[in-house]
């Protein structure tokens, strides 16, 4: 009689535990964002819950700067700058930052990021908007 309490107990607990899991794979979704300056374009791709890529591209006119620093808040309701750093454009049509969380990224991405970029003396602002993807990779 024990055993079949056990044998119950465990199909019981198992069933519940595929379940929850099966919602888990479910609940995320890929996120695209992008955002446009006069001279600077941000892409965010996250195609899991555990990373998140941007891609930064000068696209005004003339050449391109070989260094500029970025500032980027990610954060809901925040101005706290979460990711900042140096980006090099020397050897390079593109700066990538790739963001790896051990584990799901928190908080959610909000659905519009604030960015600033600085250059040569120069600064600009950048709304990043939540988008639909239109191709395959962030590259395209």
């Amino acid at each position: 009689m024990i055993k079949k309490w056990f044998l119950l107990v465990g199909c019981l607990s198992f069933m519940i535990l595929l379940v929850a899991c099966k919602e888990n794979i479910n609940e995320f979704k890929k996120q695209y964002y992008e955002g446009k300056s006069e001279h600077w374009r941000i892409q965010l791709d996250v195609e899991n819950d555990s990373e998140r890529q941007y891609k930064i591209s000068y696209i005004g006119t003339g050449k391109r700067p070989p260094i500029f620093n970025y500032e980027i808040y990610d954060e809901p309701g925040s101005n706290l700058v979460l990711n900042a750093g140096e980006g090099d454009l020397e050897k390079q049509e593109e700066f990538w930052i790739s963001i790896t969380c051990g584990g799901s990224c928190t908080p959610p991405l909000p659905s519009k990021i604030k960015s600033k970029i600085q250059w040569e003396g120069k600064t600009e602002e950048l709304v990043m908007k939540q988008m639909k993807k239109t191709s395959n990779k962030i590259g395209n």
